[in-house]
């Protein structure tokens, strides 16, 4: 072998030696913002509870700013429900908090939206699926008149459409999961959020490209009216 090409062997030899022992590229860790973030606006929710005539409500909406910004009293008039939503939250949440903001109402009815939050803040689709089955066991557990539990499919829009992977993967598991419970009912609100490209509709988003504005709550309000009638 000819001193040129040992040297190129050595150098491969090498080469291949340092590839081998570089430590694999790990993904970042997942935002887990505590709870107790939200203890300001959970007493918030509470005290207004409270103030009702009626102690109970037959709808409960619950989940982060999607649910928290529903126009509820313009959207359903004659609904006796309650508006239970806030901003920013993980579907953890909403299970931590679930003695105080869903439990005392109840409802025949949860409509939940959660998700969005925690898929943008790099948590897995297996932990949010995780979290719905906690959520559900909450129902089963300390509500068993409670006749349908609504989940919302996480809605497409343009701030988020690099997650749309595991937005859809994540959509598609808690359909199954919803599948699979007696009381829960996946509410797929995806399709009708894209336009004929398949992209998010611009005309149903806020100015931030994230959150609904009154066109896209109207078209969800309408879809959701059927499901929310007494039996």
């Amino acid at each position: 072998m000819k001193p040129t090409q040992q040297l190129l062997l050595i150098l491969a030899i090498t080469l291949l030696s340092s590839l081998s022992l570089a430590k694999p590229r790990q993904q970042p860790p997942e935002n887990n913002t505590p709870p107790e973030k939200w203890e300001a606006d959970i007493a918030s929710l509470e005290a207004r509870f409270a103030r009702r005539t009626s102690p109970t409500a037959r709808v409960v909406f619950v989940g982060s700013s999607t649910i928290r910004r529903w126009p509820l009293k313009t959207a359903f008039p004659n609904l006796d429900a309650v508006n239970h939503g806030f901003g920013g939250s993980f579907l953890s949440d909403a299970v931590h908090f679930f003695d105080r903001i869903v439990k005392p109402a109840n409802p025949e009815i949860i409509v939940l939206y959660a998700g969005d939050n925690d898929l943008n803040a790099r948590k897995s689709p297996d932990t949010v699926v995780s979290d719905f089955q906690a959520f559900l066991d909450k129902v089963d557990q300390s509500l068993p008149h409670c006749r349908k539990i609504l989940f919302l499919s996480i809605k497409p829009s343009i701030k988020r459409w690099k997650n749309r992977e595991n937005i859809l993967r994540t959509n598609q598991r808690i359909q199954s999961l919803c599948n699979q419970h007696p009381r829960a009912e996946y509410v797929d609100l995806w399709q009708i959020s894209l336009d004929s490209s398949g992209q998010p509709r611009r005309d149903l988003l806020d100015a931030d490209d994230l959150h609904l504005n009154d066109a896209g709550y109207e078209l969800w309000s309408s879809t959701l009216t059927p499901l929310l009638l007494p039996e």
